[in-house]
């Protein structure tokens, strides 16, 4: 019986090892970085923050780099062109860049195939994973999802704030209007704003199209 108890067991396991293998993969940005996917319900997510420094914008605009330290309404980060920045200007945290709204609203800054979700691709994916109350533990790294999401915080008029605490992504309005945050605490509470917040600085998840 324990024979049979533990071939029963290994099968599990291998079975949810090749589904989970099958909905994971792989997608590559302009400048050649690769990021994890999943797949969650219908929808193929990055498991990754986006990285990249280079981004198609429009006319004559360009996404530049911005100090991640610089406090105040004065630091370039907000000066309403596109940048991107690190947190404490620390890329070898390799928790991915920070985008300032005009840099989402101005340029194209998703792999190809791949876009900034909209507001309700995000509630989508949370209803997938139980609701609101419940899809904030399942997106934090170790959870069931896959997401793999880390408490490294966002920029804003402070500079470098909420790491450990917090981490915030940009999602876009279906009509590419304006962008809005998505906000994930350390205690798993997630929360979509629909307005504001134009002066921070978040992370950026990218959606299949």
């Amino acid at each position: 019986m324990k024979r049979s108890h533990f071939t029963l067991t290994t099968a599990l396991a291998l079975i949810f090892t090749l589904s989970l293998a099958a909905q994971t993969g792989k997608v590559k940005d302009s400048e050649g970085h690769s990021y994890e996917t999943v797949k969650i319900g219908a929808q193929v997510w990055m498991a990754e923050n986006l990285n990249t420094e280079k981004a198609s914008c429009e006319g004559s605009a360009k996404m530049t780099f911005a100090n991640g330290s610089e406090r105040g309404k004065d630091a370039t980060f907000q000066d309403g062109t596109p940048h991107f920045a690190y947190y404490q200007n620390r890329p070898e945290l390799e928790f991915g860049a920070l985008y300032n709204q005009s840099a989402i609203l101005q340029c194209e800054v998703c792999p190809t195939g791949y876009r900034i979700p909209t507001k309700a691709e995000w509630e989508a994916l949370a209803n997938h994973l139980g609701g609101v109350d419940k899809a904030g533990a399942k997106l934090k790294r170790g959870g069931s999802s896959g997401f793999n999401a880390d408490m490294m915080g966002h920029l804003d008029t402070s500079g470098s704030a909420l790491e450990g605490k917090a981490v915030t992504w940009w999602g876009m309005a279906a009509d590419g209007s304006t962008a809005y945050t998505v906000e994930l605490k350390a205690d798993g509470t997630l929360t979509l704003y629909e307005e504001g917040n134009e002066k921070w600085g978040n992370y950026v998840r990218c959606l299949k199209e």
